[in-house]
Order: structure tokens, then C-alpha cells, then sequence
């Protein structure tokens, strides 16, 4: 399939707001090589018997005959692509790639989107040129594209950073359960949008912040149980919920088991709060 440069083509471009949660595209082959970028928003990488990976924040190269698809996981939600499909690619490329059937890597940077928004437009502008120009411009994007692929120090000092602030933000989020710690709270303390927060929760911990805040809830309610004297109307308020039913609710959700019971009276349930 990895065709001479002088038979380069680029078959296929396109960009835009994708709703494959409620229209997703089922598994199937393409031909070319394709290169994706998922440049906002969010939505899952489907693979053959089921199986699918979050795939935004992501720069993709799928090699031919790999079969893929996409798809979201609600009907709501949406992500903005940029996809460009050639008949061949750099053999620096083929290598990095080596025997696997796609690789992926981070989207770094601010003006990601605008990035690929200027490289799609120049794939339009490309199309209606005749040749050698056309050939010439193809050649140009594919080896804008082919470039992001190659990790560098800047790439590293940036993932380095993001990181970074992940950790932080899970400090303040773990010191913030009681007063309803949210991913907008936590990212006005560490200094970037609620979007570029949520992204990296997905990159580095494979988790959106959500799932992360419901995961450190429960671990500070059990630390929380182990101490008979709290009730769990008194845990549930030290860690966020509005009740201990929400609470008995998420624990099980999480650990498959209640949280023990306990009855106190009414004294000592008031001073368990203000202990907590």
C-alpha cells in the first residue's frame, strides 16, 4: 500500500461537529491511510467484538485495512474532527508505527484546533489545484501531519505540564469534597478552562473528572467508616453527597457492597459532624 512519494494523493478530507454518540460510525475498513485528529469535545474509538478507547485529545494514524469506527456515549455528545485519508505516507512514519495496526498520539498545545483547521483548509485548496502544485501541497500537509507523530522535547515539557496540573487539581479536588468539589473549581485553581482540564484527565488518568471525584469520595468515606462513632449522614456531608442515601447509593455503585450501619443517637450524630 506504500505506493512511491511520486503517486502521493490525498483521497479524502473532511472537518467538522460530530454527533457519533447518537449517529455512530460502525466498524468497518478503509482503504488508505487515515490520519484523525479529535481536536475537541469527546467520543470513543470502536473496535471489532465490542471493544472500544476514548479517543479525544488524540492525533490518529490508522494503517489500511485496520477496522475501526466511532462512536459516543450519550446521544448528547459531540467532538470536532479533522481526517485526512492518503495512499501513502512517509516510510519514517510506516516505521514508527512498526507492526501495529494504529497509533495515537497527544494533542499538545493551545492551538491544536486551529492548527489542523489551517491544514484542512490547505487540503481544500490543494484539491482544486492541478498538477505538480497539487502534488506538492498534498506532500506539505502530509508531512505537517507526519511531524506530530515524532515526540520532542517540547511535546515532553508540555505532557510534563499537563500532568502536572492534573495532580494538582486532584489535591484540591481531594481538599474540596465537602463544599461540592466540581472540574470548574478546579481548574480556575490551576489556571486553565474547564475543557483543557477535562482532556487531560482523559489522557492521563483514562478517567473524566467525574469519575475521578466519585473514586475519591468513596475512598475518604471508608477512611471515614472506620471510625464507629461517624454516622453516615456525617460522612456523607463530609465528603459531598446530600444525604446518606446518596451516598449508600454511590458506595455500592463503586464497591459492589453497603457501607455498614450504624445507629447513634441523636447527640452523638451531631457531634460526629463537627468532628468531621
Amino acid at each position: 500500500m506504500n505506493e512511491p512519494i511520486e503517486h502521493l494523493d490525498l483521497v479524502y478530507v473532511n472537518q467538522g461537529l460530530r454527533r457519533y454518540g447518537g449517529k455512530p460510525e460502525l466498524p468497518h475498513v478503509r482503504n488508505c491511510w487515515e490520519i484523525q485528529a479529535i481536536v475537541d469535545g469527546s467520543c470513543r474509538l470502536l473496535l471489532p467484538e465490542g471493544r472500544w478507547s476514548p479517543a479525544e485529545g488524540f492525533l490518529w494514524l490508522f494503517r489500511p485495512d485496520d477496522v475501526h469506527g466511532w462512536g459516543g456515549e450519550s446521544l448528547e455528545e459531540t467532538c470536532r474532527i479533522a481526517v485526512f485519508h492518503f495512499n501513502w505516507i512517509p516510510p519514517e512514519l510506516e516505521g514508527l508505527l512498526g507492526n501495529r495496526p494504529r497509533l495515537r498520539v497527544p494533542l499538545e498545545g493551545e492551538d491544536a484546533a486551529s492548527g489542523f483547521r489551517r491544514l484542512i483548509n490547505e487540503a481544500y485548496r490543494a484539491q482544486e489545484r492541478a498538477q505538480p502544485r497539487r502534488q506538492l501541497m498534498t506532500a506539505g500537509i502530509l508531512y505537517a501531519l507526519s511531524a506530530r507523530f515524532f515526540p520532542g522535547s517540547e511535546r515532553r515539557g508540555r505532557a510534563e505540564i499537563s500532568e502536572r496540573k492534573v495532580r494538582q487539581a486532584i489535591s484540591w479536588l481531594r481538599a474540596n469534597l465537602r463544599e461540592g468539589a466540581t472540574v470548574e473549581g478546579a481548574a480556575r485553581q490551576v489556571h486553565v478552562s474547564p475543557q483543557h482540564l477535562r482532556r487531560w484527565f482523559r489522557r492521563h488518568l483514562r478517567e473524566p473528572p467525574g469519575r475521578v471525584v466519585t473514586r475519591l469520595r468513596i475512598e475518604r468515606a471508608t477512611e471515614l467508616l472506620e471510625d464507629p462513632t461517624f454516622t453516615l449522614e456525617a460522612i456523607a456531608e463530609a465528603v459531598g453527597y446530600s444525604c446518606a442515601a446518596a451516598l449508600s447509593r454511590a458506595y455500592k455503585t463503586e464497591t459492589g457492597r453497603s457501607p455498614r450501619n450504624r445507629s447513634l443517637n441523636p447527640q452523638k450524630s451531631g457531634e460526629a459532624k463537627n468532628r468531621i
